[in-house]
């Protein structure tokens, strides 16, 4: 998984190359399960790499749900911070507005999600926790959108914009 992460990571070229071998996506789901925290954290590397593709996302992450792995791995209380910045960072990936999946994703509960990452002391799930927020929000109905600020509330909008980390303050202004 790390090869294919690395492999993968700047062609869609090899990308293409890469999905194409059976049965790598099974195998990359299962792995998002293991009980083994470096081989799960490889797969979300592997993942992260494979949803930086246009296409791919269109199809393969398509039919496959890997959201689901995902959004498990965010909400655990024990995951590991790497984890949780690479596994949120592929869930921004997966929320942009032309992603099949968005409003699965949307519907199994990733606003809440996402708004809890925004409080966490660690300040790349606070940005990616806003960049998933604001992926979701592009072009969306007025009800998403209206959920989304319903649950950040303004408070939190404001300590959001007062963040230390100018990436978050950007992020929370492009939201």
């Amino acid at each position: 998984f790390r090869v294919f992460a690395s492999l993968g990571a700047n062609d869609e070229d090899i990308r293409k190359r890469i999905i194409d071998t059976e049965p790598l996506m099974d195998c990359v789901t299962s792995a998002l399960d293991d009980a083994d925290s470096s081989v799960q954290m490889s797969a979300i590397r592997c993942l992260h790499s494979l949803s930086r593709s246009v296409q791919l996302l269109r199809t393969t992450f398509q039919d496959h749900s890997v959201y689901e792995p995902l959004m498990s791995i965010l909400a655990c209380p024990h995951a590991k911070v790497d984890s949780l910045v690479i596994a949120s960072s592929t869930l921004c990936n997966l929320l942009l507005e032309f992603s099949p999946s968005k409003e699965r994703i949307l519907e199994s509960g990733a606003v809440d999600l996402l708004c809890a990452l925004t409080n966490k002391a660690d300040p790349s799930l606070r940005l990616n926790g806003v960049w998933g927020l604001m992926n979701m929000a592009f072009q969306a109905e007025q009800r998403i959108k209206s959920q989304i600020m319903t649950t950040l509330g303004t408070d939190q909008v404001f300590r959001l914009l007062s963040d230390t980390e100018i990436h978050v303050v950007m992020k929370t202004l492009g939201l």
